[in-house]
């Protein structure tokens, strides 16, 4: 789907960059380059009965994670998604959210979350780590 996954259906303002991991939603007033595209709710997606359940999602979206998983309410409270590996970036803030509020959304619909420690292993997320810009999270029914 070339679109962009959001809370809602439309359109934003994209930055296309060419390192795709740098590409992002516009916030604010940038000066990069942007083109309109359009956004699509992940529920609407899975709505349309293709698939009936989702073993794994994974999501990284340089910030923007609270505006896809807005998206994905109906498939997150039915849990249709049995795993989701989301990267929560405090750039986040650039959106105007927080990392905690990204991690108590997902626990909000009964996912227990974890992060890969130093030694490999899962360990349970209790809070987005302060000397951290990014965490790869583990969200399991």
């Amino acid at each position: 789907y070339p679109v962009v996954a959001s809370a809602q259906s439309g359109y934003v303002d994209f930055v296309d960059n060419t390192r795709s991991e740098i590409s992002h939603i516009q916030f604010e007033r940038s000066l990069e380059k942007t083109s309109k595209t359009k956004t699509v709710k992940i529920d609407d997606i899975l709505s349309k009965k293709i698939y009936k359940k989702v073993k794994i999602a994974k999501i990284d979206v340089e910030g923007a994670e609270l505006f896809v998983l807005r998206g994905m309410e109906k498939s997150l409270s039915g849990h249709a998604i049995e795993q989701i590996i989301v990267e929560i970036n405090s750039d986040c803030k650039n959106y105007g959210f927080t990392p905690e509020e990204t991690i108590n959304y997902l626990r909000s619909f009964g996912y227990k979350l974890y992060f890969f420690a130093k030694n490999g292993k899962l360990q349970k997320l209790n809070s987005f780590p302060e000397n951290k810009k990014y965490i790869n999270v583990i969200a399991k029914i």
